[in-house]
């Protein structure tokens, strides 16, 4: 029932409980800013953003890749091992942790994760596939990860099946060695072996490297959508 109000109404609480939630690390040594995203093509959405005061900041990229188009051969460079992501594994758990906080140390709206937040939101939480997760290991070190969802109740709507690559990273001291390369493609296998059609993923616009990456396997747009902020103050 469009018009009526309730999409404000709606948002308004969320933002009220935003600042509530946020109010601690208010005037502390960081911005607060509250952040929610919504796809280009729902321009009702950003017009409803942008009269509550929220502004655009960031622009996101969703990718798929047909999953039936054939996939190349990209061997692990030599003296590294592959490991399924197994939750069990408490110590492979957390050098995962450590290698994403590494990855993704400097990059916009990524804060590092504690162990217990670690294994809620990324390795337990609602979607998460685990056995469809690898990780790569120098030694004894994590020095790149990928992991895997499936979201069936999506499905149904956007007319396909689809694996997802939730976070994909290597750490700083291996970029350049074809780690990102092959644990994508390894990922995309376990997709096709468990009947999916296509590959799924999003990335920020101001990536290159790793649009290139995408691009580099086969992977195509198929929509845009915005980060939208509002400073807490």
């Amino acid at each position: 029932m469009p018009g009526r109000g309730v999409g404000r109404a709606l948002l308004a609480w969320q933002v009220a409980r935003g600042r509530e939630l946020v109010a601690p690390d208010v005037g502390g040594d960081r911005p607060v800013f509250l952040r929610t995203y919504a796809e280009d093509h729902l321009t009702d959405r950003s017009r409803l953003l942008r009269a509550a005061g929220f502004d655009a900041r960031r622009f996101a990229v969703s990718m798929r890749r047909d999953l039936r188009d054939p996939l190349p051969d990209v061997p692990l460079p030599d003296g590294l091992r592959a490991v399924e992501l197994d939750p069990a594994d408490d110590v492979l758990v957390d050098g995962v942790r450590r290698a994403h906080n590494e990855a993704f140390a400097g990059h916009w709206g990524s804060e590092p994760f504690e162990p217990d937040d670690w294994r809620r939101r990324v390795l337990v939480g609602p979607g998460r596939r685990p056995d469809l997760s690898r990780a790569v290991l120098d030694g004894e070190r994590v020095v790149a990860y990928v992991v895997s969802g499936t979201y069936p109740d999506d499905w149904a709507a956007q007319g396909w099946t689809e694996g997802w690559v939730d976070l994909l990273g290597v750490v700083d001291s291996h970029r350049g060695t074809g780690l990102g390369r092959h644990l994508l493609v390894a990922a995309m296998r376990t997709y096709a072996g468990e009947g999916l059609e296509y590959a799924g993923l999003g990335v920020d616009v101001e990536n290159p490297r790793a649009l290139g990456l995408y691009t580099g396997l086969g992977f195509e747009e198929r929509g845009r959508e915005t980060s939208w902020g509002l400073d807490v103050t």
